[in-house]
C-alpha cells in the first residue's frame, strides 16, 4: 500500500552541530528497527557509524554522545556504540552541552538538575518538579523536544507551563524559576 511505502522510506535529519562535527539521524525503517546514527566531521568525514538501540529513545546529543532515555533512565553512547549509564530520572532538555532532568531521591523529593557530558548533577535549579513537563514524558504525556535549553544552560523555553498548555512561549530562569517575560 502507499501508506506502507511511505512507512518504509528511510528519512534522515541532521540533529546537532558541535566544535567537532554533527550527528546525522537515519529514522527506524520499520517497527522494531534500530535507529541509526553517523558522526561526520565538519570537514564533511564520515567519523563513524552506530545503531541506537531499539528499546531507547534518542533524546538528544551532549558533548559528541547520543543521550538515550527510556523508563525513567538516561544513558549516553558513543560511535563505540558502548551504552553508559548516566542517571535515573526523565529529560526536560538537552542543548549539546548540557542536559536538564528531573531526578528523585529515595523519599521522592524531586528536582531538576543541570548535568554535562561527564557529571550529571552539577547544580540543581529553582524549578519546582510540577513546572514543566519533562521530555516526552510524565503524567498526560509531553511533546518530545517542547524544551530547549539556552546554550549556557541558564533558561529554559518551553510551551507547557505549570501544567497548562496554551501555545505560548514561556522562558523561566533556572535559577530563580520565574517566567522572563
Amino acid at each position: 500500500s502507499a501508506a506502507s511505502d511511505v512507512y518504509k522510506r528511510q528519512v534522515y535529519g541532521a540533529s546537532a552541530v558541535d566544535a567537532t562535527g554533527a550527528w546525522v539521524v537515519r529514522f527506524p525503517s520499520g517497527p522494531g528497527a534500530p535507529t541509526a546514527l553517523r558522526r561526520v566531521g565538519l570537514d564533511g568525514r564520515v567519523l563513524g557509524d552506530v545503531e541506537a538501540p531499539s528499546t531507547a529513545q534518542i533524546a538528544g546529543f551532549l558533548g559528541g554522545r547520543v543521550v538515550l532515555q527510556q523508563f525513567g533512565r538516561i544513558w549516553t553512547m558513543g560511535l563505540d556504540g558502548v551504552v553508559t549509564p548516566y542517571a535515573t530520572g526523565v529529560i526536560a532538555a538537552v542543548n549539546g552541552s548540557s542536559i536538564l532532568w528531573v531526578g528523585c531521591d529515595d523519599r521522592a523529593a524531586c528536582t531538576y538538575r543541570l548535568g554535562t557530558a561527564t557529571t550529571p548533577d552539577t547544580r540543581r535549579t529553582s524549578l519546582q518538579t510540577s513546572y514543566l513537563f519533562a521530555y516526552g514524558g510524565g503524567e498526560g504525556g509531553g511533546i518530545a523536544g517542547q524544551n530547549s535549553l539556552s546554550p549556557d544552560a541558564a533558561t529554559l523555553v518551553g510551551t507547557v507551563v505549570n501544567d497548562r498548555f496554551d501555545g505560548q512561549l514561556r522562558i523561566v530562569d533556572l535559577a530563580t524559576g520565574a517566567l522572563l517575560e
